[in-house]
């Protein structure tokens, strides 16, 4: 394939299969409009034909990972996205890209597992036709990586090639992809896989990316290009706009602010009733001056986004942006709350709080008693209200476990072995693990059931077995019952 028809064609399948998931994934048909004009139209300048050559020269001759570090943004998706339509154009590999970004709804590891999974153009096998649980979509997506010729045919069917691009992973928003849970490392012949970051090391950690990924020193290749370019700070010249707007500008900013802390595109309605906008500051930023105003963009469902990483990234200070999200969580437990407090536990929660608040717990470091109020029937319900519930239920049971598990281990280290309260609280934590446990194998069991006929409250009354675990004052279960 070559010339326009050629690089549109490759375009589409970079969408994934007509009619799946990934087709109609509203982030990533933004992702590829804003670089089709670049991609498609411009001539590749000459330092980018060097990196381009570069990759090939890998692709074609170097181990399966390769690690790309560069601190702009902007240049590293421009980069990878035109060198990945050219390998989808030439018909190289069978390609998968995913950006990584809150602008695009994937900076969300369980957004970016159900997309990954999306995008490939075959099922891994038939039992993970239909993940339901973040922990099948990692191990549907280590099958496809280890068996390339389940999800390729590209360039033929005797040599299958399948490459993967994830690009701009330091954005991920929920400290993914955890080393405990890799899903990217051992691909097998055939599968190629780039990860893109702003530098070598992770920063909140200081350990490296290859460590994080669980990628061996062996196996990676690592490519590096300096930031010699200065991106415009448009960020500072919107602050400046809106500041000599006088109070209207100041109510503006405060929307953007939000704006800047969501990890998602968020509708008007969201940004109030999940976000706390308040109407005036969303009037005000409706009315915003032009160089504020063109920093966000509205997308098809009338969601709004940053129009640009950087510009996000530099927009509110760290303190603020943690204010915005203790807010955010507050506002989710003191709604989960009054739910179960309610006869009429059922309400119609804002998408975006449902979606995302387990992910601002886990930012903000909630407590272990604060991530098991999203195990319960309450928040069950409030996900099995939305498409593709189930995964996202699972998601923050998951993030409930880590967090009791984690809880665990502070309360067995050396040195603890005597201390009453931390045997209280040991005990409390292996409930708490032990009920996570229970209730991600009894919702994945009862969802994989043939029966054709099902009582509608089932997969609610296994919550009525947590008092078995629930651990009395001393800080162990109650014994069992003696039989009769």
């Amino acid at each position: 394939m070559n010339g326009p028809s050629g690089q549109q064609a490759a375009l589409s399948s970079l969408r994934g299969p007509e009619g799946g998931l990934a087709r109609s994934h509203g982030g990533l048909a933004a992702f590829w409009r804003s670089v089709a004009e670049d991609v498609l139209l411009d001539p590749a300048p000459q330092e980018t034909r060097t990196l381009l050559g570069a990759l090939d020269a890998w692709f074609t001759g170097g181990p399966a990972c390769a690690l790309v570090a560069g601190a702009d943004p902007s240049f590293r998706s421009a980069l990878l996205s035109r060198w990945a339509l050219s390998v989808a154009e030439r018909r190289a590999a069978e390609v998968i890209f995913v950006p990584v970004s809150a602008r695009f709804g994937t900076a969300v590891e369980r957004d970016m597992l159900k997309l990954l999974f999306g995008l490939f153009k075959g099922s891994p096998t038939a039992m993970f036709s239909r993940p339901r649980s973040p922990g099948e979509l990692r191990a549907a997506i280590r099958l496809a990586l280890g068996g390339v010729g389940w999800v390729s045919s590209v360039p033929d069917e005797e040599n299958p090639q399948l490459l993967v691009v994830l690009d701009g992973l330091e954005r991920a928003a929920d400290a993914w992809p955890d080393p405990r849970e890799p899903f990217l490392r051992d691909p097998g012949d055939g599968a190629h896989i780039v990860v893109s970051v702003d530098s070598e090391v992770y920063a909140p950690s200081g350990v490296s990316w290859r460590e994080r990924l669980a990628w061996a020193a062996e196996e990676t290749t690592l490519m590096s290009f300096p930031a010699d370019r200065t991106p415009p700070d448009e960020a500072t010249r919107a602050r400046h706009a809106l500041a000599s707007s006088g109070e209207e500008g100041a109510l503006a900013a405060r929307a953007f602010d939000a704006l800047a802390a969501i990890l998602a595109p968020v509708s008007p309605g969201d940004l109030v009733r999940a976000v706390g906008v308040d109407l005036a500051e969303l009037e005000a930023f409706e009315r915003a001056p032009d160089p504020a105003r063109r920093l966000v963009v509205t997308d098809d469902g009338g969601a709004y986004r940053f129009r640009d990483d950087a510009a996000r990234a530099h927009w509110a200070a760290p303190h603020r942006l943690a204010a915005i999200e203790d807010d955010i969580v507050d506002r989710g437990l003191s709604t989960l709350r009054a739910c179960k407090a309610a006869s009429e536990p059922h309400v119609a929660w804002p998408p975006y709080l449902v979606e995302y608040l387990g992910t601002h717990m886990t930012r903000r470091g909630a407590g272990v008693t604060d991530c098991m109020a999203l195990v319960s029937p309450t928040w069950l319900r409030a996900w099995m209200d939305k498409p593709g519930g189930l995964v996202g239920f699972l998601a923050d049971v998951q993030r409930a476990r880590r967090a009791a598990t984690d809880a665990l281990l502070q309360a067995c280290r050396f040195g603890t072995e005597s201390d009453p309260c931390a045997s209280v609280e040991r005990a409390a934590r292996v409930c708490d693990v032990i009920w996570c446990a229970l209730v991600d194998g009894a919702l994945c069991a009862k969802e994989g059931s043939r029966d054709e006929e099902r009582d509608p409250a089932e997969p609610y009354s296994l919550f009525r077995r947590r008092r078995r675990f629930r651990c009395g004052p001393t800080g162990r279960p109650p014994p069992p019952r003696r039989p009769r």
